[in-house]
């Protein structure tokens, strides 16, 4: 048996309905989880997709609501259920990932997702193109899926500027970088 953050509970761990369980769940200072963090995966490699969607429902702060094979998957799910954070690979089929976000942002400009850009590819250029498109930021997929999912945690975490105080496109900040 696994716990929400991967971790193995024993099979004789006590069941909730037990007495000190009760008493836990009654205590003023107990804390509650925080709402998981909705996320919407989109990449065309569909082994790599597979392999970060495990990571990303395995991880306690993440929930997966959508994963879209194509740029086209990618914006009809993230302009249906917008989620906390979207993860758009830069190059798919259809729609490229920089096209999925700038059509959002044109579309949408008071949507709060953050809109994370991810390729295979490194680069000063990519990381300029995904900021004229309106990302929020960009992570290499060379990184380890545990930090590309903490960085959707980190990224979830940051505020978001209102569509009527949003600086002009020229003037957007850099995506952040993981």
């Amino acid at each position: 048996m696994t716990s929400g953050c991967g971790r193995r509970l024993s099979r004789d761990y006590p069941p909730a309905d037990d007495a000190i369980g009760y008493r836990a769940r009654e205590h003023p200072l107990c804390m509650e989880l925080p709402e998981p963090i909705t996320v919407v995966l989109a990449d065309d490699q569909r082994a790599y997709r597979e392999g970060l969607a495990r990571a990303i429902t395995r991880h306690c702060r993440l929930e997966l609501v959508a994963v879209a094979r194509d740029g086209d998957e990618a914006f009809d799910a993230i302009e249906s259920l917008e989620p906390d954070v979207a993860l758009v690979d830069v190059r798919m089929s259809r729609m490229e990932g920089t096209a999925v976000c700038a059509e959002l942002r044109r579309r949408h400009p008071e949507m709060g997702t953050r809109l994370i850009l991810m390729s295979a590819h490194d680069g000063s250029a990519l990381v300029d193109h995904a900021r004229e498109a309106g990302a929020d930021g960009y992570v290499a997929k060379d990184h380890s899926r545990r930090e590309i999912c903490e960085a959707l945690v980190q990224a979830a975490q940051r505020d978001r500027p209102p569509a009527a105080t949003a600086p002009a496109d020229s003037a957007r900040p850099a995506p952040t970088r993981v």
